[in-house]
């Protein structure tokens, strides 16, 4: 028993020893050749760049001239550094032509705002205007139904017709408030002056007693709307003997004394 047991140990003393011998001599071999391979893979990069480095001997140099070398070291760049470079004739001339064709487009562009802003100006005014005017020709058409009813209420009347023709009177005085809110105004004759832009003379009458184009009366009322002539008046005219100078003289002479 005793004896086994020294052989067992014996025989397990020996493989272990016999292992650690193989593990030694693997390590011993295994360092070496790295090293070597390392030393070799760097000898062959430093080859490889003095190769790269070296002109081969296929290669030619080629020497720069020696006209060509002062050239460069003499004269050096053409423009002085800080200077301004120097601009072309042609370009200047250019230059000069683009200026004046940027004039010429202003003052046309200023012509065109101007031509266009009293365009709109006078469509504005145009436009006021046909507002203003626009219920001319409806007055217009309103003027014979005045008429009838002021020749209607020079009538005399008595009696009952007297309430009747009083509401007459209120339908004439309030149709024309309302013609003269939109811009209807009556042009005033009888005792004026004969004015041939607001008169039209249907009769002439010599009297001695009034003064000469004198309006002594009136047949149809004339009438302005908004400022303008709608109608003129159609009126009698004095023709006599005295005239209207007559008349100035007069209220000198009484404004003198």
């Amino acid at each position: 028993m005793a004896g086994d047991t020294w052989r067992y140990s014996r025989g397990l003393s020996l493989f272990l020893r016999g292992l650690r011998e193989d593990f030694h001599n693997t390590m011993s071999w295994k360092n070496p050749k790295h090293s070597k391979m390392g030393t070799v893979s760097a000898n062959a990069g430093e080859t490889n760049r003095a190769k790269t480095a070296a002109p081969s001997s296929d290669e030619a140099i080629v020497p720069v001239p020696a006209a060509e070398e002062s050239t460069l070291e003499t004269h050096g760049p053409s423009t002085p550094v800080g200077a301004a470079p120097s601009v072309p004739p042609d370009s200047l001339e250019r230059f000069k032509q683009l200026e004046e064709e940027n004039a010429q487009l202003v003052d046309q562009l200023l012509r065109k705002q101007a031509e266009f802003e009293n365009f709109r100006k006078r469509m504005e005014r145009e436009k006021s205007e046909f507002l203003r005017f626009a219920n001319l020709e409806i007055v217009r058409e309103l003027l014979p139904v005045l008429d009838g009813f002021e020749r209607a209420l020079k009538v005399e009347t008595a009696g009952e017709m007297e309430s009747f023709r009083k509401g007459m009177e209120l339908v004439y005085k309030q149709l024309m408030d309302g013609l003269q809110r939109t811009g209807l105004s009556p042009i005033d004759s009888v005792g004026r002056p004969f004015d041939p832009n607001f008169h039209q003379a249907v009769v002439h009458e010599e009297r001695d007693d009034v003064f000469e184009n004198l309006v002594i009366e009136e047949y149809q009322r004339g009438y302005l709307f908004q400022g303008r002539l709608l109608r003129p008046a159609m009126v009698k005219v004095a023709s006599g003997k005295k005239h209207t100078s007559d008349r100035v003289e007069k209220e000198n002479e009484s404004t003198i004394h």
